[in-house]
């Protein structure tokens, strides 16, 4: 009985020993599994971190994803919408390059757009330098045209001067070929022709007035028994022979004018 009292007595003493041990065991478990749980749960707290900046990182990425394919997209319609007026620019060039190869009436040769699109731009420098010097032209004939519209009415003027004095100058004569009843051998012969020149139906008429020579003969008168000494035609034989000096410079300007207004007609048919 003693026997098995020691016997229970040093098995109980074993196991305090053990438990003791177990319980040191468990302690440090304890503290183990506490430090592990930290750390689980840091590494957790990272883990999320990171998974919560990826997913960032991810709906960032997304969005300018999004972003690039709508801006490829537009640049894409853009692309082609410039492809489209590059291509209706390229046909308007040859139709250009064609119609002015056809208006020079040289042929058409087989250059790239570039060269077609020069040699247009050099066509067109040249037709509007041309453009300028016609215009140019055209106010010089306009300011020429209405000088000699002036100097056509100023020889009108003087035309209407010059046959008024004439007229005076028969009545004249005629009163006194009445008066003093003589039959001159040679009369005076007075011509005026007068032609208008027509331009056209939608053109301005340019009067020419084209006058035929005008002869004043005088002779000596015969008289029977009449003395003739108190006629003087000395002062209107002067007028008359100023008159006819500036008629025929009249009909030479006019002439003048005719052939170049003829000339310039001409021009612009």
């Amino acid at each position: 009985m003693l026997g098995k009292l020691i016997k229970y007595k040093s098995t109980l003493g074993l196991r305090r020993v053990q438990v003791k041990k177990l319980r040191q065991n468990l302690k440090t478990a304890c503290q183990v599994a506490r430090t592990m749980s930290t750390a689980k749960a840091s590494e957790t707290a990272s883990l999320n971190s990171h998974l919560n900046f990826a997913r960032t990182q991810y709906l960032d990425l997304y969005q300018q994803q999004n972003e690039k394919i709508e801006q490829i997209n537009k640049l894409t319609a853009e692309n082609q919408t410039l492809c489209d007026q590059l291509q209706c620019f390229n046909n308007i060039i040859q139709l250009g390059y064609n119609e002015l190869q056809k208006i020079r009436s040289e042929p058409k040769e087989n250059v790239s757009t570039l060269e077609q699109l020069k040699h247009i731009i050099v066509c067109c420098g040249q037709y509007y330098a041309d453009h300028c010097n016609e215009q140019e032209r055209c106010n010089r004939l306009e300011h020429k045209n209405r000088f000699l519209n002036n100097r056509i009415l100023i020889m009108e003027n003087h035309l209407q001067v010059a046959l008024d004095e004439l007229r005076n100058v028969r009545i004249t004569l005629k009163h006194h070929n009445h008066k003093n009843e003589i039959v001159p051998k040679t009369g005076h012969c007075i011509g005026v022709v007068c032609s208008e020149y027509h331009a056209g139906p939608n053109e301005t008429n340019y009067s020419n007035l084209t006058m035929t020579k005008i002869e004043l003969n005088h002779q000596s008168l015969q008289t029977n028994n009449i003395n003739m000494t108190d006629l003087d035609l000395t002062t209107h034989l002067k007028t008359v022979k100023k008159l006819l000096h500036d008629q025929e410079n009249l009909i030479r300007d006019l002439r003048c004018i005719s052939s170049v207004l003829i000339t310039e007609e001409s021009f612009f048919d």
